[in-house]
């Protein structure tokens, strides 16, 4: 997702610098290039858990029309720990790339 962001943020500094040209402060260039980062990664990370889910799903239904009490466990505390750092190092990629190319 870093990657990602790095790439995206390249790409977005003629954008950036029309912003700071129309009077945007440096602050106001921060909480935008952050909140995009933001919600870029909460949206990769939502439909990176989404699609495994529904396959998940699936497959226990499938399981259990052939297997005896198949549970499917779901370790929520690892993957909410493994979402939270790929959204920080996300956004803390794209306020770097940003604040190197203005």
């Amino acid at each position: 997702m870093a990657n990602t962001q790095l790439m995206a943020g390249a790409s977005r500094a003629t954008d950036r610098r029309t912003l700071r040209f129309a009077g945007a402060t440096p602050r106001q260039m921060r909480r935008i290039v952050a909140g995009e980062a933001l919600l870029t990664s909460v949206m990769g990370v939502t439909l990176g858990t989404a699609v495994p889910a529904g396959t998940l799903a699936l497959i226990g239904v499938a399981l259990q029309a052939t297997v005896v009490a198949t549970e499917i466990v779901v370790p929520w505390l690892p993957m909410l720990v493994v979402a939270a750092v790929c959204i920080l190092l996300s956004v803390l990629a794209r306020a770097l790339t940003a604040r190197a190319r203005t």
